[in-house]
């Protein structure tokens, strides 16, 4: 044996993996940054859906002043109405 060899000789193989392949730590990278970027789009949509049940949710309370606005104006109407139509049918 010789002096400057050392005990376990290690040889250099050609990579299994064909020009275009990722090894596994790319790949590995490749997947934390899609997950962070679906993460950060998720949170997006969130906000988003949040603006829109706000949203819908005072539309919601407007209708509902609305409805009861008419309500008010419109009972006593009706009421007047028919009182002066049983009157009428009563005469």
């Amino acid at each position: 044996m010789r002096s400057n060899q050392g005990l376990v000789s290690y040889d250099n193989k050609p990579s299994p993996r064909g020009p275009n392949e990722n090894d596994v730590k790319t790949y590995v990278e490749s997947l934390r940054e899609q997950l962070a970027s679906a993460r950060m789009d998720l949170k997006e949509y969130k906000r988003i859906i949040e603006n829109y049940r706000s949203e819908i949710s005072a539309m919601q309370r407007h209708l509902e002043t609305l409805n009861n606005d008419n309500l008010k104006q419109m009972v006593p109407v009706i009421q007047h109405d028919t009182e002066f139509f049983n009157q009428a049918m009563a005469a």
